[in-house]
């Protein structure tokens, strides 16, 4: 997702990235991300409206739930006519981030700056460019909505002189409520200093 340039905010470490298989039916979840990537799902041709939506899988920021929360959404939006782009976003880790609180964050950022800045390669209006995310990614999502005047890394190429800014976003965020969750929510500041001001 960031091309041939160093992921910011990352130190040197081994790829430790996990995929979980089992259960029936079969569900992804990957964890232990640590290079973030962004998949293009392409609705047919003749029935594309040229909206774009990014959907952020959840997970408690320990895994992402890929199938249900993924790929399976993206299928959906497809359906719909709308182009969708599935992020694996990297996971909270002092192993392989400076600063694990904004990791995923800067993803988010960069992501909607792909999909605007290759707009034309995918038949998508850069004005139409949503996101969508699911548990954590609902929170990421909210995140995004609300931290998109400041870039949270270094400008690196063309990509980054695009907007990250000024999208539709919708989140859903389960009602269940795990420690896990709670502890993943107050690791990140940013999701702290948000949910202080507003309500989601």
């Amino acid at each position: 997702m960031y091309g041939t340039e160093p992921i910011p905010n990352s130190k040197p470490a081994a790829n430790a990235e996990k995929v979980d298989s089992s259960g029936h039916p079969v569900r992804y979840s990957y964890s232990k991300v640590s290079h973030p990537t962004l998949t293009v799902w392409l609705p047919p041709a003749g029935k594309r409206t040229g909206t774009a939506v990014i959907v952020c899988p959840g997970g408690s920021y320990v895994h992402l739930a890929m199938t249900h929360e993924g790929t399976e959404v993206a299928a959906w939006l497809n359906s719909l006519g709308i182009t969708a782009f599935v992020l694996k976003y990297r996971l909270p880790s002092d192993e392989t981030m400076a600063d694990k609180t904004i990791g995923p964050l800067q993803d988010a950022q960069r992501a909607i700056q792909v999909v605007r800045q290759r707009a034309g390669e995918w038949g998508v209006d850069p004005g139409k460019v949503g996101i969508l995310g699911f548990s954590a990614g609902g929170n990421l999502t909210g995140a995004i909505s609300t931290n998109f005047e400041k870039r949270l890394y270094e400008t690196k190429d063309d990509v980054d002189q695009v907007s990250c800014g000024r999208i539709s976003r919708c989140w859903c965020i389960r009602e269940a409520w795990s420690r896990k969750t709670s502890r993943a929510w107050r690791r990140n500041s940013w999701s702290v200093k948000r949910r202080r001001r507003r309500s989601w």
